[in-house]
C-alpha cells in the first residue's frame, strides 16, 4: 500500500479526494496547512 499527502486548505475537496484514492486502496493523510509539513517534506527529499 502506497502513502499519498495531501496538502489542501478546502476540507471538502481534500476528503473527495482521500475518498477516492482509498477506494484504490492508498494510505492518504491529509495536512490543511502546508507550513506543518515543509520541514519534514524537505528532509525526505533531500535525503
Amino acid at each position: 500500500m502506497s502513502n499519498i499527502l495531501i496538502i489542501e486548505d478546502d476540507t471538502a475537496i481534500a476528503e473527495l479526494e482521500k475518498d477516492y484514492l482509498e477506494l484504490s486502496e492508498f494510505h492518504v493523510e491529509i495536512e490543511h496547512e502546508a507550513v506543518r509539513v515543509l520541514p519534514e517534506l524537505s528532509m525526505k527529499i533531500s535525503t
